[in-house]
């Protein structure tokens, strides 16, 4: 079956994951989940418009996915990979 969410999907869950650990300078309380959404949104269209392309490749190319008889160190499956 295949992965019901699109490469943006993919990409604006990992801006918003990476929003909700920013500490903002003068801010006194974290970013709500409704601003992290709203700027995840913003990005991922302001990437496109500058005409950045990404894409997850496929599960032989991503980090992790190294048989297991051999010794790996940990890595983060969620990595995107970011074309110019």
């Amino acid at each position: 079956m295949g992965d019901p969410w699109t490469d943006d999907d993919h990409l604006r869950f990992d801006v918003r994951f990476a929003l909700s650990r920013l500490t903002v300078r003068g801010l006194r309380c974290a970013l709500t989940k409704a601003d992290r959404e709203s700027m995840a949104r913003a990005i991922v269209e302001h990437l496109r418009l500058c005409g950045w392309r990404w894409g997850r490749g496929s599960a032989e190319t991503r980090p992790g996915s190294i048989p297991a008889r051999r010794p790996v160190m940990p890595t983060r499956s969620s990595t995107i990979y970011i074309l110019p």
